[in-house]
């Protein structure tokens, strides 16, 4: 009985979670993503857009570049 109680407790805790969580963190902020020229690369940038687009962050138009100028560009805050 302690076990359904508890699991029965633990459920509904993730259920409030979920609809409690209904924010989105990156309203009203733009991110400029950069992307690297590869198959592969492309489309995980893809997914993680999207994932950004979905809790709020208005992303901005894709650029592409090497990864070697991509790392110089962040880490130089020209970007």
């Amino acid at each position: 009985m302690k076990r359904l109680l508890t699991a029965g407790a633990t459920a509904l805790a993730l259920l409030a979670h979920s609809v409690l969580a209904n924010d989105k963190p990156g309203e009203g902020i733009t991110v400029r993503p950069i992307i690297e020229p590869v198959l592969e690369e492309y489309s995980y940038a893809k997914v993680l857009l999207r994932a950004l687009t979905d809790v709020g962050y208005k992303v901005a138009d894709q650029q592409e570049a090497i990864a070697q100028t991509a790392h110089l560009a962040v880490g130089t805050a020209g970007c």
